[in-house]
Formats: C-alpha cells, sequence, structure tokens
C-alpha cells in the first residue's frame, strides 16, 4: 500500500495544489482511477474505498451543483483522496472545501499533467515499492541464513542484472532517530525516475533495509575506486540528498557475486558504530574493537546475560544504596586501573577494591572464578554499546 504523501514526492505531482483535507495525507492509495462520465451513466459503483480519484469535472461544466453530489458519492465510498484538473473549474466551492476537510479526504488541484502520465507513474511507484521489500525480504535472508555462493550471487543479480565485479556498500540512517522509517521510502520514491532512467547510474543501487537505505557502488576491475566518505559524498549528492542527514556506515571493498553479504553487513556495524562512536561516518576496518563486539549483540543469549548482570548489581545498589554498578563501568572504562577509577569516583583504591570483591561475589553464579576482569570488559562494553544504539 501507498500513503498519499507518499506518491505526491513523484516528480510528476510537484505542480499539485492541495487545498483541502491535510489531515488525510497518510491515507493509503489501492488505486487511481478517473471520474468523467461516470454521472451520467450512475456508474459510480466502479469506485472503492482506497481509490484515488482524478476528475476534470467535464459532467459539471454546465450545472456546478453536481460537483457536491458527485464529491458525496466519492465520499460515500471511502476514497483515499481527489484532485481535479482545473480545465473547466479554477477553484473549488467553499462547501466542497469544507466536505474534504470534515472527512480528511486530500482535494488538489492541478492543471497541466496528463491523467494517463500519473496513472503510469502510480503503477511504477507501486511496482518500485514491492520490489523495495521484496529486496529488503532477500537481504535479510541473506544476513540470517547461511548462503552458498551461487545464493549470493543470484540475490546480487536480482536486485540489479548490471552490477559490476567489485563493491562497495554504504548503510545510511538518519541522524535523528525518531525520524520514521517511510522517510526512506519518500527519498527512494523521489529517485525512483532518476536512478532508472540515467545509464550511467546502472553501476548504482539504492535499496531500503530496515529503517536505513543501503547503497550499493559497483566498479570495474579496471577502476581505481576508493572507498572512502567522498564517493558516498557524490552519489548522494547526485541524488540531490544532503549528507548531512545522515550517519553512514562504509564497508570494505568486496568482490560483488561472493561477498555480497558481507559487504551489507559490514556497512551496518560501521553504521551502528557512528552511534557509539558518535561520529558521522566510519570506516568498517577502522571501527576497532566494535568490529568484534556487534555481532555479539546479535545474540539472545549474550542480550540476555547483559540483562541479569544489569539487574544484579542495579537491584543491589537500589537496596544499599551502593554504587556497584557505576564502579564496574568505570573500572572497564579505564582499563582496570584501580587508581585511575578511584580517582575519577573520588573514592579511596580501598573502596573501589571492596566494591570489585562485592561485585565478583554476586556475580560468581553467572561469571564464574576465572576471567572476571575479561568478562565484563565486554558485558560493560556492550551494555554501554547497546544503550547508545537504542
Amino acid at each position: 500500500m501507498l500513503q498519499i504523501k507518499e506518491v505526491i514526492n513523484l516528480t510528476i505531482f510537484k505542480n499539485f495544489k492541495l487545498v483541502a483535507g491535510k489531515n488525510g495525507l497518510e491515507n493509503t492509495i489501492t488505486n487511481i482511477d478517473i471520474l468523467e462520465y461516470e454521472w451520467f451513466n450512475n456508474g459510480f459503483d466502479v469506485f472503492h474505498a482506497g481509490n484515488f480519484i482524478m476528475t476534470s469535472l467535464f459532467f459539471a461544466k454546465d450545472n456546478p451543483l453536481l460537483i457536491e453530489k458527485s464529491f458525496a458519492r466519492l465520499i460515500e465510498k471511502k476514497i483515499s483522496g481527489i484532485a481535479v484538473k482545473t480545465v473547466f473549474f479554477q477553484k473549488m466551492p467553499l462547501n466542497i472545501i469544507n466536505m474534504a476537510n470534515d472527512n480528511n479526504v486530500p482535494l488538489f488541484l492541478f492543471s497541466t499533467e496528463y491523467m494517463e502520465d500519473i496513472i503510469i507513474a502510480f503503477n511504477e511507484l507501486l511496482k518500485s515499492k514491492q520490489n523495495y521489500l521484496l529486496f529488503e525480504e532477500k537481504i535479510y535472508e541473506l544476513l540470517t541464513k547461511t548462503n552458498n555462493e551461487e545464493k549470493i550471487n543470484s540475490t546480487a543479480r536480482e536486485i540489479n542484472p548490471h552490477f559490476k565485479n567489485n563493491l562497495i556498500t554504504f548503510y545510511l540512517t538518519f541522524h535523528n532517530k525518531t525520524t520514521s522509517p517511510r522517510e526512506i521510502l519518500n527519498y527512494l520514491n523521489r529517485l525512483f525516475y532518476k536512478q532508472y532512467r540515467e545509464t550511467d547510474l546502472s553501476n548504482i543501487s539504492l535499496v531500503k533495509y530496515k529503517s536505513g537505505l543501503i547503497i550499493f557502488y559497483t566498479f570495474s576491475d579496471n577502476d581505481n575506486c576508493l572507498n572512502n566518505i567522498n564517493l558516498c559524498h557524490k552519489i548522494l549528492q547526485h541524488f540531490d540528498i544532503s549528507p548531512d542527514l545522515f550517519r553512514i556506515g562504509i564497508s570494505n571493498k568486496h568482490k560483488t557475486f561472493t561477498h555480497f553479504d558481507q559487504a551489507i553487513q559490514e556497512s551496518i556495524y560501521a553504521n551502528q558504530a557512528c552511534y557509539i562512536t558518535q561520529n558521522a561516518y566510519v570506516y568498517y576496518y577502522k571501527s576497532e574493537i566494535y568490529l568484534y563486539l556487534l555481532p555479539l549483540l546479535e545474540q539472545s543469549g549474550i542480550r540476555k546475560k547483559i540483562q541479569t548482570i544489569i539487574k544484579i548489581l542495579s537491584d543491589y545498589d537500589k537496596k544499599y544504596t551502593s554504587s556497584l554498578l557505576q564502579t564496574l563501568i568505570c573500572y572497564v572504562k579505564n582499563n582496570g586501573e584501580i587508581a585511575k577509577t578511584a580517582t575519577e569516583l573520588f573514592q579511596h583504591p580501598n573502596t573501589i577494591r571492596y566494591r570489585l570483591q562485592k561485585s565478583r561475589d554476586l556475580l560468581h553464579p553467572h561469571l564464574g572464578n576465572n576471567d572476571f576482569y575479561e568478562q565484563i570488559f565486554i558485558i560493560f562494553n556492550l551494555y554501554l554499546m547497546q544503550n547508545k544504539l537504542e
């Protein structure tokens, strides 16, 4: 399903003027239909809930009262919106404006666009969105299942049969995590025509994945291509997208048809590292310890263990007004140095030693006797990373 606010982002809708019903822009469109002669042959049964109606109001050119009657019939059908081509009427009567507002039915005026072109654009967009969902599902399968080279190869070619032999992947998510994932679709919708109608972009594909946008950039064996942020910025600027909106994870270079899944995963991990380090972009090969720790956060057993450890310490701190959790976090952050931890927390080193021993005793059933520091180093780094990613 497409929402009206998605569809009107298409270039062909750029001169449409919204004159009423702005509260209905999230209405979903099932189809676009034309109303011209239905009034004369009583054919309103052809319209259904969710239809977006276009009309020139030809049938009402000699009797404007028919506008209200026809709109009332359409609203009874629970249509999603109406667009009037200003051939016979340059503006809508006030009662029609009120009717559209009262029923949250967006009402647009347009003048030059051909209705048939609008229908074609809508159908192409609907097909494109179906492809986005299909590709997203295929990428999810690549990242969550064991794949052979044939599966990796076929998925890459299905996304874009014109891909070249080598690949760099960028994963982009909004700086502002409260931004709706639908905004990614809005960007893809606006790029639809430019992306697929310019032959020099055949080596690039943009695909929605979860709350982000994957950019696949492929190049031939003879191309001297650098996987740097400048390349990503160049691609975004070509599509008139501001890089400042996003945090960007950048993969290593890979062979497209054998390491397609690896490149995607690297860019996603690098993107997550952006939020942890508070950087606008991160290269996978420079993501340091996060390169090893981020995959652990995907394991439900690890997440459950973190939750258990934090709860034990938090419950103790709450009951006895102590600071075991804060002390362990500070201790790990200072690489296990008691003196630095004591200084930062304004405590005597012996107080820190006592808290560490108390924590060790409390956590013994879950961590055992050995490698206490190594285990809490991993657990608390994961805990801090998890907080920054939420």
